[in-house]
């Protein structure tokens, strides 16, 4: 978005990357993968010596920052995941700006994309509540059903969408850990499910688990998840453009859960499995 494809030297399992100019680096040998894992492989960054590292603190990175600082290699660590407001986690573009000496370029995409968000959440805020569809979040895995706590990121743009969040009343700002049992009696008759992991179509997603069959939005086929745009190895542009996109997943959602609002819009990261 800032035009600064260019200064990336080094990522994490760079396959995870879709972006097709970034693509191309890695592929010229210009991008070195830094390590399979979610965290980046000291050794490999202090040998590349970069200007600056980001890094967060979901992985190991935390506990290299004295190495690096030894090495010369400044760690910044970035915490736009720990923001639960759709916008505020938009507006860490502006860090990145300061740091590419683009602060006012990245200001002004931010005004852009709060303008286009708040005016998608004012379109949807008309519908009446007795006209928002019940959602369903998450899926399983080992038996743990994941879905977004009724603090978090994601199940703000649900509401903010018009749809009847399932665990709105789910406390918490990450994610909810839950047993199947509870969702089924949750989500039995939920008409829409949104976020169905990497699934390629209702079928497969079926045999992998059968215990999914047994709700309506299987049944129906009325089930979305946020794959529609892949790169060559795999990686998806949601994890990469998501967080600071947040308009357009609202208006994705709303395209899904009140069609009408959007007559011309069509889904950009989401896509219903066939």
């Amino acid at each position: 978005m800032l035009g600064e494809t260019d200064q990336l030297i080094g990522f994490p399992q760079t396959d995870l990357i879709s972006s097709v100019p970034t693509r191309a680096r890695i592929d010229a040998g210009k991008v070195t993968d830094l390590g399979s894992g979610p965290s980046a492989n000291p050794e490999i960054v202090i040998d590349l010596q970069p200007d600056w590292m980001m890094i967060s603190t979901l992985g190991e990175d935390m506990r290299y920052l004295d190495l690096f600082a030894q090495a010369n290699v400044p760690a910044l660590i970035n915490g736009e995941y720990v923001e639960q407001n759709p916008l505020g986690r938009a507006e860490w573009i502006k860090f990145t700006g300061i740091l590419l000496g683009k602060y006012e370029e990245a200001v002004t995409e931010f005004e852009q994309i709060k303008a286009a968000y708040q005016e998608a959440e004012k379109l949807a805020a008309q519908i009446p509540a007795n006209n928002r569809p019940k959602v369903l979040s998450g899926v399983m895995y080992q038996d743990i059903w994941y879905a977004p706590s009724a603090g978090s990121w994601g199940a703000q743009i649900l509401q903010n969408a018009g749809g009847d969040y399932i665990f709105a009343d789910q406390k918490g700002s990450g994610s909810l850990q839950l047993n199947y049992e509870f969702v089924l009696d949750r989500a039995a008759e939920a008409e829409v499910w949104i976020g169905s992991a990497d699934f390629p179509d209702v079928k497969t997603m079926g045999s992998n688990e059968p215990r999914y069959q047994n709700f309506q939005a299987w049944k129906t086929g009325q089930i979305y998840t946020y794959t529609a745009k892949k790169g060559a190895t795999g990686g998806l542009e949601y994890f990469e453009l998501g967080y600071v996109r947040p308009d357009l997943i609202l208006k994705d959602l709303i395209k899904i859960l009140h069609p009408e609002l959007l007559p011309e819009y069509e889904l950009y990261f989401y896509q219903k499995l066939e």
